[in-house]
Parts: structure tokens; sequence; C-alpha cells
């Protein structure tokens, strides 16, 4: 049963939710950072002799082979780019649920594979003896590895580095997962002055009146139709 608790939170399945704890000793070097997703939690962790570091909680659409959520997945990745382009100079890590698996073949995987190849952001992977999977539905004997860490590539000095927690009191069909990484003095190499190139936040968008506009446009500028015929056959 599902059940609309106010105009920004669902919950009962299949929505689930995102937060960030820190402790009180950091907190005077946190900032919360607003997303504008219900999807992404973030903070940053400042410290003046110490890299700055943006951390995520993610929780993905799930792959239900529709355009729909293909789409929703994409606008949830254009929302981590836009993290990335206000917070050059800082290394990022970005946990939770992201519903695919690594080495899985289809269209949400190739999006993140891509959105992780363009900011060098590499994939956690278990230690060894661990289990391999995260997600488990016992009564259907279902087992996938749908929850990660993916971290700047400096923060990484061997990308098997994910534990995968059993113990404990979890009633949810997904495991925990856990990561430890050391803080870095600042990385030279990254700089907060970087120039990038443009990149459109298309999340942000409005896209009625891009299409209203767009439309308007295309109006306004349609050619005779012999000067078409023309064109297309190189008169």
């Amino acid at each position: 049963m599902e059940e609309k608790i106010n105009s920004s939170i669902l919950t009962g399945r299949p929505f689930g939710g995102t937060a960030i704890l820190v402790s009180n000793r950091l907190a005077k070097h946190t900032n919360y950072i607003i997303t504008n997703s219900s999807r992404v939690t973030a903070v940053q962790l400042t410290n003046n002799k110490q890299q700055n570091i943006v951390i995520s909680c993610i929780y993905m659409p799930w792959n239900d082979g529709s355009v729909d959520q293909l789409v929703e997945y994409i606008s949830v990745l254009g929302c981590l780019q836009s993290l990335l382009d206000r917070h050059i100079g800082s290394l990022f890590i970005c946990g939770g649920n992201f519903n695919v698996e690594k080495y899985s073949f289809n269209q949400f995987n190739e999006a993140l594979q891509l959105f992780c190849s363009t900011n060098n952001l590499c994939w956690s992977e278990p230690v060894e003896n661990s289990v391999q999977y995260t997600f488990h539905n016992d009564v259907n004997d279902h087992f996938s590895l749908i929850n990660h860490f993916i971290c700047s590539a400096q923060l990484l000095k061997d990308i098997i580095c994910t534990h995968i927690l059993l113990n404990g009191a979890n009633t949810s069909d997904h495991l925990a997962i856990s990561i430890t990484l050391a803080a870095l003095e600042y990385y030279s190499s990254v700089s907060a002055n970087q120039e990038t190139g443009l990149k459109l936040q298309w999340d942000k968008a409005d896209l009625d009146v891009y299409r209203n506009i767009l439309t308007q446009m295309l109006s306004a500028v349609r050619l005779p139709t012999d000067a078409l015929l023309c064109k297309n056959h190189d008169c």
C-alpha cells in the first residue's frame, strides 16, 4: 500500500528515501547542499588543510524497461552532474541504491557508465570473501549487486574496498554497505578555477517554455516550397 505523506515525500514500495548522518565533531565543517531532487541528498565537507569532499546519498529509479523510468534515471544523473559542476575543486563520493549492476548491459547502465567516465569516477567493488549481492529476494531466489559507492579516482587506492554488511537487525531486502576512505591533502591538480565546457542543466530547465519557443522559432523560418524543393534536389 502506498501512502502520500505530503507533496515531496512518498513512502511504501517502491519508494525509498535518502539521508546523511554527520558526526557532531564534523558538523561545523559540513554544509548541506540543496539538490532539488528527492532522490539525492548531498553535503560538502570542508577543511582548510584537506581536500573538500562532496558526499551524496542516492536512490535511483528502478529499471522496469520503460522510457519514462529511463528519462527519470538520466534526470537524476543530471542532478549529480550539476553537483559536480557547482563544486569544481572538490572530490566526490556517491553511495546508495543505483538499481543497476556494474556489468549489466542496458541503457540505464550505459548512462551511468558514461557519467562516471566523463567525470573520472570509479566504482568500488566488494572486498574479497564477501557476498556478491546487496539486494536479495529469498522467495524468488533473486540476488543482485545494485548498491554501490562511486568515488573520485583520487580517493581510491584500491577499487576493491566495499564492505557488504550481513550482521545486524536489518529487515530490509537490501544489505547495508560501507566504505572507509582517508581524507586527502589538497589535491593540487584539481583547481577551483578549472575551466569547463558549457554543460546545460536540463534537470532545471522549463521544458514547456523550451517547446513553445522552439515551435515559434521553427514557424518563423519556414522557407517557400520551391526553395525547399531546390535544396532537396540540389538545384
